[in-house]
């Protein structure tokens, strides 16, 4: 799919801060969103209802992320990708908030609004991104954007425990939203700049799945967004549930399953950077990603084999693998997304392609404890995650092998 050349920025500055910008919105943006589950005891006795209920919470966002994507891919288009990269950012500052009241009624809505900003986030900048960033750096730079989501999960490790200790759950949440709407605000610096292409007459809302539908008449973004779907299972499971299995059946004390989480995160910073980086300097994404979906599917087939016999250096070493493919794909995806994407809506079928990816994410985990009450070992189940990785590779191989025939049959 041919592409408009990118737009170049007036500066290195600028293109800098908007790199800046963004990514550090997209971490907020994941801050947010996960702020609650990691401090889920102390909420869960705040609101007087077991630990357990939080998890409703966390459906409740993926409903409104799933909503977000139905119905707001017009918005980049109308308002422009700033101005709707910061209405998610205040959105979601608001669902924070709105959480903190302690008033059970409220907690609903305030997920939604988590949900729905969060929803905003991703397409607005993969729009912004397309435009102004250099053909060649692409995969980096929207490799480098996408670190804020691993970053803003491991800032929220990091920090929320301290904060709720010095402040309180509520005041912890409050200092995030102040946070991001600090974000908000410096994002007007050049927001009439990066929001010169906008129509304001376009419809508000976009019609329901209509952002599917240009994703799926594309073969290849079709096909691509499908993978997505299939990758982002090792994800899931492992930001969901490797706590659960280094705690229940290594006997691993609580805060050493936490350290290997994070290093599992530090791992899909450094994949995200290190996969995009060989994208842009392969010229070939699809082969790049058929290499990672082929490592994950061997970290997962080792994941299957862990016990109470393996050295904690070679459990950490298991899990940066892990992180680093389950959790690395996603900018030189965005990339290769937005360039199979029509000229002009990149936003419209990013989103499609993300709703099938967050259907996935939401279905997922269930599946994942489906298969542990049947085989009651969470090391056999993540072993199982090596079937869609299998997957993966046999779709991407299908691609590049209908990329190269295209291009031997052309003239």
């Amino acid at each position: 799919m041919s592409q408009a050349p990118s737009t170049p920025v007036q500066s290195r500055l600028e293109f800098g801060f908007m790199v800046a910008a963004l990514t550090i919105g997209q971490g907020c943006g994941t801050l947010l969103t996960v702020a609650m589950p990691t401090i889920a005891p102390a909420v869960a006795e705040s609101y007087g209802v077991p630990v357990y209920m939080i998890g409703y919470q966390v459906s409740l966002v993926y409903l409104g992320v799933m909503t977000g994507l139905v119905f707001g891919a017009n918005l980049s288009t109308r308002w422009g990708a700033c101005r709707t990269t910061q209405a998610g950012l205040a959105l979601q500052a608001i669902g924070i908030l709105l959480a903190s009241t302690r008033q059970i009624v409220l907690l609903a809505p305030a997920s939604a609004f988590l949900g729905l900003g969060y929803a905003l986030l991703t397409p607005a900048s993969s729009h912004l991104l397309l435009r102004f960033t250099p053909e060649h750096r692409r995969n980096l730079v929207f490799s480098i954007k996408q670190t804020g989501v691993p970053l803003g999960a491991l800032g929220a490790a990091l920090t929320a425990a301290g904060l709720t200790l010095l402040f309180g759950w509520q005041g912890a949440l409050w200092t995030y939203a102040v946070l991001v709407l600090g974000v908000v605000a410096a994002m007007q610096w050049r927001r009439e700049r990066w929001d010169d292409d906008r129509y304001p007459n376009v419809p508000l809302a976009a019609k329901p799945l209509a952002a599917v539908g240009v994703m799926w008449r594309i073969p290849a973004l079709r096909r691509l967004s499908i993978v997505g779907g299939l990758l982002i299972c090792g994800q899931m499971c492992m930001q969901n549930f490797t706590v659960v299995m280094l705690f229940e059946e290594l006997k691993m004390p609580l805060v050493q399953a936490g350290l290997i989480l994070s290093i599992a995160q530090v791992g899909g910073v450094s994949g995200r950077l290190f996969w995009g980086w060989m994208a842009d300097r392969s010229r070939d994404c699809i082969q790049v990603m058929m290499l990672l979906a082929g490592i994950l599917l061997c970290v997962a087939l080792a994941t299957a084999t862990l016990g109470p016999g393996w050295p904690l250096s070679a459990i950490a070493v298991l899990f940066f693998l892990f992180g680093a493919t389950a959790s690395g794909w996603h900018g030189a995806y965005l990339s290769e997304a937005a360039r199979l994407s029509p000229p002009g809506q990149v936003s419209m079928a990013t989103s499609g392609s993300l709703l099938l990816n967050n259907t996935a994410a939401m279905v997922t985990p269930l599946i994942f404890a489906g298969i542990y009450t049947g085989i009651h070992s969470y090391a056999y189940t993540f072993g199982v995650l090596g079937l869609p990785a299998l997957a993966s590779m046999l779709l991407l191989w299908g691609a590049r092998h209908a990329t190269t025939g295209a291009r031997s049959a052309t003239p």
